[in-house]
């Protein structure tokens, strides 16, 4: 993982004080949030706790970047995944401030994405969702799946506000979904036992909703992106799902998302032409 650390000299007056700022570059987002909430812990104290810092390994790299390398044990991640994942369900389903929400569902994207949050976290995290094994769990899932299903016909919100509040929560819903689902694709009997179930294969089922998502591609594209991305994780996993999406009309519906993305999103057309191949 590798951050910048910043200083800047704040007078006021008589008054003196040293701002600190540290940004993450890349690397495991929930091992930057550990590291950084312990260097600012340390500065603020004005002393090293050595059995805090035992875990990290910091090295200066270049001139202004640091790269640290995560040896913290199954059962610390374990505990950092959990308490990011009850500070998203608390935000997500308790707050009523949208803006809260928002940051919640982003929180939750860049943690169940393999590229910016440690692969085994990641895995764990969509796990723990995906089964809704606790309260928290299961009302993570509830918040992803009802945004994801929620219609975005402007008749069915009531101001400017809240039509383009649950826009973007529903393109980032559909992003945590894609996340979780790729993220067990590679695991395809575990996967198979989650979408086998009228949850996801019935009439008005999210596998429904994801290929109806599709006609919308011309005006959504990045929705119907995601949406591909979810589809291609689950299409395969059986013949069973696959010819369930065939009978929801499938087919066309990714000619649809093919034809916008060749025309004006690449990820669009790649992913729509994985599909394709797919079935």
């Amino acid at each position: 993982t590798q951050f910048y650390i910043r200083l800047f000299k704040k007078i006021d007056g008589a008054n003196r004080a040293i701002v600190v700022e540290l940004q993450r570059k890349n690397g495991c987002s929930l091992t930057f949030v550990s590291m950084a909430r312990t260097i600012l812990r340390e500065l603020k104290h004005g002393y090293i706790d050595e059995e805090i810092t035992s875990n990290m390994y910091v090295a200066t790299h270049d001139k202004n970047i640091i790269t640290a390398t995560d040896d913290r044990t199954h059962k610390e991640m374990e505990e950092d995944m959990t308490f990011a994942l009850e500070l998203v369900a608390d935000n997500l389903v308790e707050n009523c401030f949208i803006n809260a929400n928002l940051i919640a569902m982003e929180s939750l994207c860049a943690l169940l994405d393999g590229w910016s949050t440690d692969s085994r976290i990641s895995l764990a995290a969509a796990n723990n969702i995906l089964r809704g094994d606790d309260g928290t769990h299961q009302e993570i899932k509830r918040s992803i799946l009802q945004y994801v299903c929620h219609p975005c016909h402007e008749k069915y919100f009531h101001n400017e506000l809240e039509e383009r509040h649950c826009l973007v929560m529903h393109n980032l819903a559909l992003a945590a979904l894609a996340n979780m689902l790729q993220i067990f694709s590679e695991s395809r009997n575990e996967l198979q036992v989650i979408v086998k179930s009228d949850e996801w294969l019935g009439d008005k089922g999210l596998l429904a909703v994801l290929i109806e998502e599709l006609h919308f591609a011309e005006t959504r594209p990045h929705d119907a992106y995601h949406a591909m991305r979810c589809l291609n994780a689950i299409i395969g996993v059986s013949s069973d799902v696959k010819s369930r999406a065939i009978e929801l009309g499938i087919r066309n519906a990714m000619d649809i998302s093919q034809n916008v993305g060749h025309c004006s999103h690449a990820l669009l057309a790649r992913e729509s032409d994985i599909g394709i191949s797919m079935v």
